[in-house]
């Protein structure tokens, strides 16, 4: 494998710097979501960081703002409660069909299933199976 180059050295050291904030969180009360963003864009910057401008124009970056618009969709309904009532309309025709195990195993299944194909964004709809799957649990006491 060789010898580190320069390159290598530098994302060891902002690795190191990223988990030392992270363990001693308790001592500045940094977010580590907050020291996971700044260590990135760091390693991002022209001339400091390890990757450089022909690195950025290779990356696509419509995946990383697909997931951000998705994971900032479910935020926003979690926030407004919109979310919960969705979720308790959905549980409402639900709950009288899940009776035993297997028929709410089918029921929950075939309803996310179903639930795919309606429009919109695919995070919310991960969200709100799965808050609809909780409410289930909370209920039934399993």
């Amino acid at each position: 494998m060789g010898p580190w180059s320069g390159l290598e050295k530098k994302a060891l050291l902002l690795m190191l710097i990223a988990i030392s904030l992270w363990l001693t969180d308790m001592v500045h009360h940094v977010s580590p979501a907050v020291i996971g963003l700044g260590v990135g864009l760091f390693a991002v910057l022209p001339r400091v960081g390890v990757l450089d401008m022909d690195d950025l124009k290779r990356l696509n970056y419509l995946p990383v703002f697909f997931v951000a618009a998705a994971v900032s969709m479910g935020q926003v309904l979690a926030s407004t409660k919109a979310l919960d009532l969705l979720t308790n309309v959905m549980f409402a025709w639900m709950e009288p069909l899940m009776t035993n195990i297997y028929s709410s195993t089918l029921v929950l299944y075939w309803t996310a299933f179903a639930y795919h194909f309606f429009p919109g964004e695919r995070g919310v709809h991960a969200w709100h199976v799965n808050s609809v799957a909780n409410e289930f649990c909370y209920h039934s006491r399993i």
